[in-house]
This record gives structure tokens, C-alpha cells and sequence, in this order.
């Protein structure tokens, strides 16, 4: 029978980081260029390549017209493969930005720089 310990752990645990993997990955640490077309990556990797968060990746999954193609494997788990990944890349597709809603900052600069070169001419 060991006995038991009569030292008291007083200082405090690091607290536990209970919300997941939310942030941006870090960047690659493999060459993209040197997989072959069909190599399956997983969330994290193509997160991590493309520089976005997974919950963007899972954003975009949502989306039926997205030209990010992806697999689901009957576990369950999220694959993508490096010729759907290249092919999205090749798009070179510029980001759909969505309108500013009238009373914010940016809206109002626009509206102020509109009535600006108005007066200009």
C-alpha cells in the first residue's frame, strides 16, 4: 500500500483551453508542390496552407457552391485532396467582401469620399 502524500499541490494548474483549435495554424511544415495529386490532407494541413482558420474550412464545406472540393471518409473525418486543393488554388478567385452595413465608419468614409468628388467636379 503506498502512502499517501501530505504535500498540497498550491499553485495553480495552466488553465485548460476548453474551446479547441480556433486560432490560425501554423504554417506548413511540409512542401505542397512535392505531393502527388492525389495525397489526402487533412483539415489542419490545408488550414495551415492556405493560411485560414478550420472553422473557415468548415464554413466553406457549408456552402454548396464552393469551389473547395472535399471528401468525407466513413469515420467521419474531413479529407482533401492535393489536385482539388491546386485546382482551387489555380482559380485565383478575389474575395467576395459582403457590404457594410449604412451606420458603420467604413460606410460613412465611403459616403463622405462619394459627396467629396462630387464636389470636385
Amino acid at each position: 500500500m503506498k502512502p499517501k502524500s501530505t504535500t498540497t499541490n498550491t499553485e495553480p494548474a495552466e488553465p485548460r483551453d476548453r474551446h479547441g483549435d480556433r486560432g490560425l495554424p501554423a504554417p506548413a511544415e511540409f512542401d505542397f508542390d512535392a505531393l502527388p495529386d492525389g495525397a489526402l490532407l487533412t483539415e489542419r494541413e490545408v488550414a495551415s496552407l492556405l493560411r485560414v482558420a478550420r472553422i473557415t474550412l468548415a464554413s466553406w464545406r457549408q456552402q454548396s457552391d464552393h469551389p473547395l472540393r472535399w471528401l468525407a471518409l466513413p469515420n467521419g473525418y474531413v479529407r482533401y485532396k492535393a489536385l482539388h486543393l491546386r485546382q482551387f488554388l489555380g482559380l485565383g478567385r478575389r474575395r467576395r467582401r459582403k457590404p457594410a452595413p449604412s451606420g458603420t465608419p467604413a460606410a460613412i468614409t465611403a459616403a463622405a469620399n462619394t459627396e467629396i468628388s462630387e464636389d470636385a467636379t
